[in-house]
């Protein structure tokens, strides 16, 4: 199978468990992302804040940081739109991957 970048995605944690739950949607704080953390935040899931928190997962289910996706786009020639999103630059040029260039 092909692998493919398919979803944004945020990483978010539970004080009382360990690990990390993976929130995904279509864009990083989508509505779907919204409304489904409104209801895991209601039993203590929180937003975790590092760089490597919001990314991406592929069509298996792997994680992707920022800096990861946009590496995989350029190793593997998905399609992605570096003027949306990372600001006119070139795919070279960015070292960041944002949603709006996958979709």
């Amino acid at each position: 199978m092909t692998r493919k970048i398919v979803l944004a995605a945020c990483k978010l944690y539970h004080p009382n468990y360990e690990g990390e739950l993976i929130l995904s949607g279509y864009r990083h704080w989508s509505d779907d992302m919204h409304n489904t953390y409104d209801i895991l935040e209601k039993m203590g899931w929180k937003v975790l804040h590092t760089d490597e928190a919001q990314g991406f997962v592929d069509n298996t289910g792997k994680y992707y940081t920022r800096q990861e996706a946009i590496q995989f786009v350029k190793d593997s020639g998905q399609f992605y739109d570096p003027n949306r999103g990372n600001h006119a630059k070139t795919l070279e040029e960015c070292d960041i991957a944002f949603s709006e260039g996958f979709w």
